[in-house]
């Protein structure tokens, strides 16, 4: 027992020491491939690779027979065959190569549903740590105010309602701070959940994409075509798995020969041509009972037709959306974040804090004012990143072969 003890110890040991030497973005991204969503369908895809995609020439082998009174001479035997229809096999093994591929592509899709979570979960665990250490920054910043504020109740010119404001910049930043505080652990218990891991999180972020690597990426920006876009390419595989199974319903239909029979008398079996009978049966298509089958497939086949020419449509338009969308963004991020304005604010409050008798609130001002720019920058640059992951979503880039790590400045592959 205390051995259990000991290696489950050191289990846990191991765990806590991989988080606390960090995870690396890529290896978070590729833990897609574990992801629960995709484990039934990687069963389903198995399960038909591991069937066969025959269909039989023959529907069903019947042996009858009849007894009279139970007499030898009063016995006859036989085997009825139902074949199937009139290209039923060739139809079956279409439904079966195209509900593969079907699958196939379902499995593309979930993995890349499921990896683009991990993309946003780790936008936001980035944006989420950085907003909570600037308004940690600025509660330091809050506090000083307060604390001068304070000092100066006895000063003629004291402002009470300045000092009721500075209250309650206190009051709203740890509002601020708890509910970034709780939306960080609701990211970082994500985070583990997709790693499968327990410990602190500890993600190496050192190679993440910055605002100019995206901008260059926008200037040669090529999306995969329609047949490489996992969202168009498994919309077509629908819409044929939905054709296949409209031929063959009607395959099904076309069940002219409904059976042979081949029949062995033992009053005449001294005689065997006279022994040996030959049936078949033959369907006149009068009446169709199965056309309301039919037309449920043919229905079913034409919508998915119609979903998947909207859909590409839909992705069309979106592209073009999200394309014009991330430029406007970037240019907002370049208005906020310009050189010169911020290096002129970091010059001016050097120059400020070696002045003498500078008034300590102007300082604090200062310092306050650049935290915000910096906190929009913040926000800016998650909006930016999120516009991003959503363009190379809907153009099926994120997922295109080989697998790439997209938030990395140098996509470094992913182990999938």
């Amino acid at each position: 027992m205390k051995k259990m003890a000991v290696l489950f110890f050191l289990i846990l040991s191991a765990s806590s020491v991989s988080w606390a030497e960090g995870v690396s973005v890529s290896e978070f991204l590729s833990s897609a491939i574990h992801d629960p969503t995709l484990h039934f369908q990687n069963e389903k895809v198995d399960f038909l690779k591991g069937s066969s995609a025959n269909t039989p020439l023959i529907r069903e082998v019947e042996f009858r027979g009849r007894i009279d009174q139970f007499k030898e001479s009063q016995q006859r035997w036989g085997v009825r065959i139902s074949p199937n229809g009139w290209g039923e096999t060739r139809s079956g093994k279409r439904v079966y190569n195209a509900s593969l591929e079907y699958n196939e592509a379902q499995f593309d899709l979930l993995l890349h549903k499921a990896l683009k979570r991990r993309y946003m979960a780790l936008i936001d665990y980035v944006r989420v740590r950085d907003l909570l250490e600037l308004n940690r920054k600025l509660m330091e910043i809050a506090e000083d105010r307060l604390d001068i504020k304070r000092k100066s109740v006895d000063d003629l010119d004291f402002d009470p309602t300045a000092l009721i404001a500075a209250e309650d910049d206190i009051i709203e930043l740890q509002l601020d701070i708890v509910d970034l505080e709780n939306s960080l652990g609701d990211l970082e218990d994500e985070i583990k959940t997709a790693m499968d891991a327990d410990g602190p999180v500890s993600l190496d972020l050192d190679s993440l994409i910055d605002i100019d690597a995206i901008k260059r990426a926008m200037e040669g920006f090529r999306h995969p075509p329609e047949a490489e876009n996992v969202h168009i390419r498994r919309a077509h595989l629908s819409t044929e798995l939905a054709q296949c199974r409209y031929s063959l319903e009607k395959a099904q239909n076309r069940r002219y020969l409904s059976f042979l029979q081949f029949d062995y008398e033992m009053d005449e079996r001294r005689d065997f041509e006279e022994a040996f009978l030959f049936k078949f049966g033959l369907i006149i298509p009068v009446v169709n009972p199965n056309r309301l089958n039919i037309d449920r497939r043919k229905l079913a086949s034409l919508r998915e037709k119609s979903d998947y020419e909207n859909l590409k449509r839909e992705i069309a338009g979106d592209i073009v959306f999200f394309l014009r969308d991330l430029e406007r963004s970037i240019k907002q991020y370049d208005i906020l974040l310009g050189r010169k304005a911020v290096s002129n604010a970091e010059s001016s409050l050097e120059i400020f804090q070696g002045i003498e008798g500078t008034d300590p609130l102007k300082l604090l001002k200062m310092k306050k004012s650049m935290l915000k720019t910096e906190e929009a920058s913040v926000k800016m640059t998650r909006r930016i990143l999120r516009k991003y992951i959503n363009l190379l979503d809907v153009s099926g880039k994120l997922s295109e072969r080989p697998l790439k790590n997209h938030l990395s400045k140098t996509l470094e592959p992913l182990d999938l």
